[in-house]
């Protein structure tokens, strides 16, 4: 919230005190309570109309105390590539390699293609309050 003058209100006053997101979360104490990762997968052939070209899946360690969440997945090298889903599954190893990413695809196209993708994964620290 701001003042009339543009000045973010204070907390005391029922704002935040800050005008961007990070100084919003530093404020309120929650500056570590996200974290944001990118994964970029590449070279994925898949098949020609294909409905599912299969599933691509690779780990990651993770943040221990984070629960992940997909955000966004795109590809780049379109070429008629359709994202049909993707999401991270497992729990924190701190050996490393406790999450793994995935994605579904389908080819709508009549060749085979080769894909590259961004997975964007958004960290929530557990048990903010």
């Amino acid at each position: 919230f701001m003042e009339d003058d543009g000045t973010p209100l204070s907390i005391a006053e029922g704002g935040t005190g800050a005008d961007t997101v990070s100084g919003v979360l530093n404020n309120l104490g929650l500056s570590n309570a996200l974290k944001i990762q990118t994964v970029n997968p590449s070279s994925w052939t898949i098949p020609a109309n294909s409905a599912r070209g299969g599933e691509i899946k690779g780990t990651i360690d993770g943040y221990e105390g984070y629960t992940p969440i997909v955000v966004a997945c795109y590809c780049i090298n379109a070429y008629g590539v359709l994202i049909i889903n993707a999401w991270v599954s497992g729990s924190y190893d701190s050996a490393g390699g406790g999450f793994t990413w995935n994605i579904d695809a389908r080819n709508v196209t009549s060749s085979s293609v080769t894909a590259n993708f961004t997975l964007r994964i958004l960290w929530i620290k557990d048990n903010v309050m």
